[in-house]
């Protein structure tokens, strides 16, 4: 079962958001707010593994299943032809629906994944990755440990309600949504498939 929100009208060009690797929907919302009219019904997922979405068994991730995911999604809104926003890992699946289903697709946007990855970013991506399964005492003890890493300047409401989305309720505080497992089969397969052989597409 994968989570999703709706943005726009409800029966025009369907457009499918697709968070980056360790991401939530919410990540989303600045540029759905803006896209949604009444001509394209936006929609946001949390991917398996993430956000409210259901956890899958080991071995059922990557960009291929990604990919397979939202193909199902457009099927389950009768969209035959539909756009695709992807970001970073979220990118990588999207240009795997354009090689799975060309014809599926009209526009595809694709965010943080062209050129090849700046090794200064593998510290931030790999403390984005630590913070799953960690417990803090409350919201409040979360949100300050992302501000003071200091990656996201300026802080603001989107941010808030991102951070806020991410955290559920657990036995000594809160921890993120996102299960850990799932978002490290999915960094280790893009370490196995270089998202470049994916371009052509």
């Amino acid at each position: 079962d994968l989570h999703a929100e709706w943005f726009g009208a409800e029966r025009g060009r369907l457009v499918v958001c697709i968070p980056g690797l360790s991401a939530n929907l919410r990540g989303f919302d600045f540029i759905a707010e803006r896209i949604a009219d009444p001509a394209h019904r936006v929609v946001t997922l949390d991917l398996r593994g993430r956000g409210q979405s259901q956890v899958t068994a080991p071995s059922t991730y990557g960009w291929i299943r990604h990919a397979e995911d939202v193909l199902g999604v457009a099927d389950a809104l009768g969209a035959s032809r539909f756009d695709v926003v992807g970001q970073s890992r979220g990118a990588a699946g999207a240009m795997e629906i354009a090689r799975l289903a060309p014809q599926r697709l009209g526009s595809v946007v694709l965010i943080d994944v062209c050129g090849v990855p700046d090794p200064t970013t593998v510290p931030l991506i790999r403390a984005a990755v630590e913070r799953l399964g960690a417990v803090y005492p409350s919201v409040e003890a979360y949100l300050d440990v992302v501000k003071r890493l200091g990656t996201i300047r300026p802080w603001s409401p989107y941010w808030e309600r991102y951070f806020r989305y991410e955290l559920a309720p657990v036995e000594g505080g809160v921890r993120a949504r996102s299960d850990r497992a799932a978002v490290l089969e999915d960094a280790a397969y893009g370490e196995e498939h270089d998202p470049r052989t994916l371009w052509r597409y």
